[in-house]
């Protein structure tokens, strides 16, 4: 048993250290820890979170974006960015994506994904034409190998070739991670209770040890 809770501890301590991102998943139930942008005639309609499901694996509170040119045919929008502190080494990052268009017809643009770090293109998704009533998934992830330590952008930026209507499609994140797996995280303290239950194991521990000794 004190094993099992010092491996638990252990296991919290690690997932705190490697989780770089705020609300990544967006249960706060708002855009805490994320900053919107918009291109230049871009717009993303009225940012905010509702529930959705963006893996086809059940509804789960996510970012929500109507994404578009504000006039005159393009290919704007915008997106969120969050900085982040990284200790070096290699940087796995991802999104889950999606693109619907429930309760309306045929649209010729889902819309385009691109995951960025420090402005650099990680993975890039095109959902092109989008069937009336459908809705469309897929997940942006890559690993950047090298990455400097020091501060870091994370960012989702989304456009669409046309102007935003009663026809437009809309779009979702959800799933933000970046996970510097391997590499020291500079900016993650853990929290007092993943500390206190660490702090228990090692009691545990050392009690163990001491009643084994002969």
């Amino acid at each position: 048993m004190i094993r099992a809770t010092l491996f638990l501890a252990l296991t919290l301590l690690t997932s705190a250290a490697n989780a770089l991102l705020v609300n990544g998943d967006f249960q706060t139930g708002d855009l805490s820890g994320w900053t919107t942008f918009t291109t230049t005639n871009g717009t993303i309609g009225a940012p905010n979170v509702a529930s959705f499901d963006v893996t086809g694996s059940g509804s789960s509170l996510s970012s929500i974006f109507n994404v578009g040119n504000i006039s005159n045919p393009g290919n704007n929008g915008g997106g969120i960015f969050q900085s982040f502190d990284f200790g070096g080494g290699s940087l796995s990052v991802s999104a889950d994506i999606a693109s619907s268009r429930i309760g309306g017809p045929q649209n010729a643009d889902g819309g385009q994904f691109s995951l960025l770090i420090d402005g650099n293109l990680v993975d890039f998704i095109d959902f092109g034409e989008i069937s009336g009533g459908s809705i469309e998934r897929a997940s942006l992830s890559g690993t950047v190998d090298g990455l400097l330590a020091g501060t870091h952008e994370f960012r989702i930026l989304m456009t669409r070739e046309y102007e935003t209507s009663g026809n437009t499609p809309f779009q979702y994140i959800d799933n933000a991670s970046a996970d510097g797996r391997g590499t020291e995280p500079v900016n993650n303290v853990p929290t007092p209770g993943t500390i206190a239950l660490l702090g228990l194991g090692l009691l545990g521990l050392a009690l163990t040890r001491k009643n084994n000794v002969v």
